[in-house]
């Protein structure tokens, strides 16, 4: 909507222009009646409503803030009305009454045109006068008589006219030039340049006509320029005894001096090298345009940077890196280059190894990772090119975690670097080795003809590395689990081969390691299998979909249940439920054990009010712990943070961990073990009996309880064997006081003859499998009479 004023002569108008203005989208802003009172008018848009004569002479009551456009309506013609002088500063457009509405929206059409560009005009001279007022120069306009005009700001304050009315260039204190003099310099020049230093300071004036014969003054402080010219000058002394070698050229790039470091670097002498171009020193090494991009550089930005192969005296072609900068005397206007230089000839050399190092393994000296995936596409290319094949193993050192954790890296370093000397003693001079992670090594064997030629080497490679490494008087027994593809056979690029000959090399570990395996179609399977695992694992420990299954423990001595083991379960939607025994290992292997663990504890605190107000206030639920969990920073700390945050008591939790896991790192898990159990927490040895069951290492663990692992309990009937090893786990338990409870109870026969041992704690299909919570909720658990 535009805004316009509005003056009338009679109130009565008002609502018929209102109509009028609105109908061409205006609205009235301000409002004046037309009369002897006095009115002051802005620089909007106004139409002035004149009925009589009378209404002409009160136009001299209106006066204006700045410059508008009006449109005067009236009986009278143009040439009638004597406008007050104020209005001849205005642009006014006459209308007679009666209104020509048509002649009326082409002036109001005009009229907002000229509104618009008058503001428009407006902004961008108040831009421009900003802008210059706030620039870093002083700016001033003199008239051809040498009598100011215009100046910024910068320049009023600098020669001190702030408050004058009339100022003459001439009266410029301690200028060394007069208005005259200037005139005469710009009747010859287009532009008239001066400097002049004052108070430490030097100054650059520009001079110059504009098409209105005004002189046009710049003043710019350059004594940054002027200093860093000097600088160079001083420069040019100090490096004649420095280390860099220097030298100084005229404009037709002939030497006029150089620096003992020249001499030293080049073995030229002075005599040898003054009037002389630098072209002396050319190696021959660079193109033409090497040089041309150079010059070019010095002419356009004044200076050239970079690395030049140049020649000695003695025709040792050396490296060096050279700056060249053109300086110009300003005064005198002439132009020299000056070239500061420095031998890099050491540098290079510790580029070549720290090129060697950027393809290779710092500790053994073989290909790294990048380079030799570099070189693997190479074979590719090669083996396509000469239709042959050739082999890709996949290495991995045994149980090489276990040198480190005992001996320290140190020495796990020693190892690796043996080994890497033996792997190159068997291997030809033509196969590639690299390290390609911590403890995993790839070969390519190039150019096979019989897969039995590949197996053999890979023996002969485990055949050496099981010889004994003796290290700072410490022996170590050591394998390889060797995985084999084949190009073509088992892939065409890269990827394919380096997956299919991990995928073997897996297959080995998974059958006791310490061996050679071929890559077959079945191992991908399996390990597309696991990458599926891990991906569903991934998602569901992310958003907790696991659940919780309860196994109720019975006192078959009292008949009642005393507690149960929460027992996590993982429902797939496609592939229902699967095995902890399968997705626990994976999770341990990716990094997820710690979140699920954490998961089963909270769920556990969560679900054990519940079995407490069913089985009563004894109650134990056991949680089984993993060995990364044990040992994990602040463990202790989350567990009791966990017990808090549910309030639940110490007491009614157990915690069941496996001989194999402590065993992992023995220290930390029992120290970790110690606090728990200070803390209130029951520890139990689950599956006792498949691991490292010695009477030395059990006396060290702060455990409360035993359990006997099913496998045992279940063949303890028809095996005599079992029966024996349960009736020793018996005896053992009693010889250290710990209790003692049986695992995979599935038969009242197993029960009785428990009894008969003096196991009075089982859990087994006999009693309970295990379910979810609501199933052990809702049901009598009453085993009176059961065993009689």
């Amino acid at each position: 909507m535009n805004l316009v004023n509005l003056i009338v002569q009679n109130n009565n108008t008002k609502d018929s222009y209102k109509k009028l203005l609105k109908l061409r989208d205006y609205e009235i802003n301000k409002m004046f009646i037309l009369c002897e009172e006095p009115c002051t008018l802005n620089g909007k848009l106004s139409i002035i409503d004149i009925e009589d004569k009378q209404g002409v002479l009160n136009l001299s009551n209106i006066s204006f803030k700045e410059e508008g456009v009006f449109i005067l309506i009236s009986p009278f013609s143009q040439k009638q009305i004597q406008v007050p002088k104020e209005f001849l500063n205005q642009k006014i457009f006459y209308l007679t009454k009666p209104i020509d509405i048509f002649k009326f929206d082409t002036i109001l059409k005009d009229s907002s045109k000229q509104t618009n560009k008058g503001k428009y005009l407006k902004s961008i001279e108040k831009t421009i006068i900003d802008a210059v007022d706030n620039t870093s120069l002083s700016i001033a306009i003199y008239n051809n008589k040498g009598f100011l005009v215009y100046a910024n700001t910068l320049y009023k304050k600098s020669n001190k006219i702030e408050n004058k009315k009339i100022f003459h260039f001439d009266d410029i204190k301690n200028c060394e030039i007069d208005f005259t003099s200037i005139i005469q310099n710009l009747k010859t020049k287009e532009i008239y340049t001066i400097q002049k230093k004052q108070n430490n300071q030097w100054f650059k004036s520009f001079f110059y006509k504009t098409s209105g014969k005004n002189i046009v003054h710049f003043c710019m402080n350059n004594t940054k320029e002027k200093e860093y010219i000097e600088n160079l000058k001083r420069s040019a002394k100090f490096f004649e005894h420095s280390n860099e070698g220097v030298l100084i050229t005229d404009n037709e790039n002939k030497i006029i001096t150089i620096n003992d470091a020249f001499c030293k670097i080049t073995g030229y002498t002075k005599d040898e090298v003054i009037g002389k171009t630098p072209k002396i020193l050319r190696s021959g090494v660079h193109e033409k345009y090497f040089y041309e991009n150079l010059w070019d550089s010095l002419i356009h930005l004044g200076s050239w940077q970079g690395e030049i192969w140049n020649r000695r005296k003695n025709g040792e072609v050396y490296p060096e890196w050279l700056s060249i900068t053109k300086v110009i005397d300003k005064n005198t206007n002439e132009l020299n280059y000056m070239a500061i230089f420095t031998d890099i000839s050491s540098l290079k050399e510790t580029d070549k190894k720290l090129q060697f190092y950027a393809n290779h393994d710092h500790l053994t000296g073989l290909l790294n990772k990048a380079q030799f995936e570099n070189m693997l596409n190479k074979t590719i290319a090669k083996a396509v090119r000469n239709t042959r094949k050739f082999a890709l193993l996949f290495i991995d050192l045994d149980n090489f975690k276990q040198v480190n954790d005992t001996a320290g890296h140190d020495i796990g370093d020693l190892v690796l670097k043996e080994l890497s000397s033996r792997f190159q003693k068997i291997l030809r001079k033509e196969d590639i080795i690299a390290r390609i992670g911590g403890d995993e090594f790839n070969v390519i064997i190039d150019n096979i003809t019989e897969l039995s030629d590949v197996i053999l080497i890979s023996k002969k490679l485990n055949d050496e590395i099981n010889k004994p490494f003796l290290i700072k008087n410490k022996t170590f027994y050591l394998s390889l689990s060797i995985g084999i593809s084949i190009f073509p056979t088992h892939g065409l690029n890269a990827s394919d081969l380096s997956k299919n000959a991990d995928s073997a090399m897996y297959e080995v570990k998974k059958n006791g390691r310490n061996s050679v395996m071929v890559y077959n179609k079945t191992m991908t399977e399996d390990l597309m299998e696991k990458v599926s695992l891990y991906t569903d694992l991934k998602e569901v420990t992310k958003h907790k979909k696991f659940e919780l299954y309860y196994q109720l423990v019975v006192d078959t001595k009292k008949e009642n249940v005393i507690g149960a083991e929460a027992l996590i379960r993982w429902k797939h939607p496609e592939k229902g439920f699967i095995s902890p025994e399968v997705f626990i290992e994976s999770a341990e292997h990716h990094g997820f054990i710690e979140e699920i663990g954490e998961f089963v504890l909270k769920k556990a605190c969560e679900s054990l009010p519940t079995l407490l107000n069913k089985f009563g206030k004894d109650f134990v639920l056991s949680v089984n712990v993993s060995a990364q969990e044990l040992i994990v920073k602040n463990y202790f700390e989350k567990v009791k943070t966990i017990l808090n945050d549910f309030n639940i008591s110490s007491k009614n939790i157990e915690l069941e961990i496996t001989e194999t896991s402590v065993m992992k790192d023995s220290e930390k898990a029992i120290e970790v073990l110690k606090k728990l159990k200070k803390e209130g927490l029951s520890i139990a040895i689950d599956d006792f009996g498949t691991g490292y069951s010695s009477l030395s290492y059990l006396k060290k663990l702060p455990v409360n309880k035993i359990k006997i692992d099913k496998s045992f309990i279940l063949d303890m009937i028809n095996d005599n064997d079992d029966n024996d090893m349960v009736k020793a786990i018996v005896n053992i338990a009693n010889i250290f006081k710990y209790e003692i409870q049986a695992e995979g109870v599935e038969t009242l026969e197993h029960t009785k003859l428990l009894k008969k041992l003096n196991v009075d704690v089982a859990q087994g299909y006999y009693y309970c499998k295990p379910s979810p919570i609501e199933y052990i909720i809702q049901n009598d658990w009453s085993f009176k009479n059961e065993y009689k």
